[in-house]
Order: structure tokens, then C-alpha cells, then sequence
């Protein structure tokens, strides 16, 4: 359910949220067991070490969506937007927090943004890229520098496009 937000660095990534694989379980079952799990009698003969606790689907929505409307109601406006496609100061004070730390979500949107650069370019989703591929990637990722002049265009760095593939290959 935190997939979405965390995308987007609105909610934490597990390792920001627990300090060890058994806080997060714990954690997990106290959430599981605050929504009044019910039980369902096991047939006969069971192991005892079986759990017939059990929530079910609408359970589960309610919960979802009376928590996200809770988050939801705490965004601002302003937030809704990334700063990388705003302004150059905003621009530059983006790439500079998403660099600082990956608990930014300055660095979480950089990093979506990065993976969707990554999938643009790899058109056959075989999740590699190959030369070719590569040298789109790089396009496709040097449009947000060059939208404010931080990168100049392809066209000034290289006089043709196999020159452009050849120093892109070397990289």
C-alpha cells in the first residue's frame, strides 16, 4: 500500500521506518492485530501453531483508505509538483537535497525519475540496455539538466550522431 507514496518520497522505505527486520514484524502484527482480525475455526486435527486470524479485503480498505486520506490531508499543494521541472534555482536546490541523502525525497523523486528514464530506454523490457539503448538513455536523462542550461544539447557536445554514439560508447 506504501508503494505509490513511497515512489514519490511521501512515505519512508522500510529500512527508514524499522531499525531491524524483527522491529518490522513486530510493528506489523501490532497494525494486523489493530484491525481486528477474525478467526475462523480449523478443522480437525490441525497443528496448534496454525493462525486462523484472518482480515479480509473490505477490512483491509477501510483501514487503506482511512489512512491515506489522513496522509493526503497533511500534503500541500506546492508539494504535489517535482522541483526538478519548475525553475532553475528549484531545479538546483532538487538535485542538490537528492544528492545529500536517499532519505530525501528529493532523492526518492530522482530516483523514480532515473528508473523511468531507465524504462523509456529499455524497449524491448528486458531490463538491459545495450549501446544503442544507452545512448538514448543518456538523452532521455540529460532533458531535465538541459531544460534549465545545465547540460548544453547534444548538438553543440558532438558534430554528428555517430560521433555522439562512439563517445558514448567509451563511457
Amino acid at each position: 500500500a506504501a508503494a505509490l507514496p513511497r515512489r514519490f518520497g511521501y512515505a519512508p522505505s522500510t529500512p527508514e521506518m524499522y531499525a531491524t527486520e524483527w522491529d518490522r514484524l513486530q510493528k506489523r502484527m501490532a497494525l494486523f492485530n489493530s484491525l481486528n482480525p477474525k478467526t475462523t475455526p480449523l478443522p480437525p486435527g490441525t497443528p496448534k501453531n496454525i493462525d486462523s486470524k484472518h482480515i479480509s479485503l473490505d477490512m483491509w480498505l477501510d483501514y487503506a483508505i482511512s489512512h491515506i486520506r489522513e496522509k493526503a490531508s497533511k500534503l500541500e499543494e506546492i508539494d504535489t509538483y517535482c522541483r526538478m521541472s519548475r525553475s532553475k534555482a528549484d531545479f538546483r536546490e532538487f538535485i542538490v537535497a537528492a544528492c545529500s541523502s536517499r532519505k530525501t525525497r528529493e532523492y526518492k523523486e530522482l530516483y523514480n525519475f532515473v528508473l523511468k528514464c531507465f524504462t523509456d530506454a529499455d524497449t524491448d523490457l528486458d531490463g538491459r540496455i545495450d549501446a544503442r539503448s544507452f545512448n538514448d538513455l543518456v538523452d532521455i536523462a540529460a532533458a531535465a539538466p538541459r531544460l534549465f542550461g545545465f547540460a548544453p544539447p547534444a548538438s553543440e557536445m558532438y558534430a554528428t550522431e555517430e560521433e555522439k554514439h562512439r563517445a558514448r560508447r567509451d563511457i
